[in-house]
């Protein structure tokens, strides 16, 4: 018998294939990093910019099933779209995801993660 991932079939599924996990380095990269020391959630986001374009987006986590179902969902779709345009829309991911009111914080901290990458483009890459 396998064990199940809390949250629904969706969320299994990214659960276990993690689509867009991983890192990215090069001189057009940056990273975002944001840590929640209580539920011990900890979220990297990496990005890959030229000329205010996400070219990939990727990520790295240690947290519940929901955040890692969350960031397999906005890695892809951040690939190929303006950098200031790169949003969290929690609402929409709690009804994507199923998710219970319990782990709007873990989006909010997928959302500090971006932020803290971006406010890195603005910086590293101008």
């Amino acid at each position: 018998m396998s064990a199940r991932v809390a949250g629904s079939a969706l969320v299994e599924q990214l659960f276990l294939q993690t689509p867009g996990a991983g890192v990215l380095t090069g001189p057009d990269c940056v990273m975002g990093e944001a840590i929640e020391p209580l539920s011990a959630t900890h979220v990297r986001v990496y990005l890959q910019v030229r000329e205010g374009q996400v070219v990939q987006a990727r990520y790295q986590v240690r947290g519940c099933p929901f955040t890692i179902a969350a960031l397999a969902i906005l890695a892809p779709q951040w690939a190929g779209s303006p950098a200031a345009s790169l949003r969290v829309d929690a609402d929409g991911l709690e009804r994507i995801l199923e998710a219970p009111a319990d782990r709007r914080g873990r989006f909010l901290l997928i959302e500090d993660a971006l932020t803290q990458a971006l406010s890195a483009c603005a910086t590293v890459l101008a």
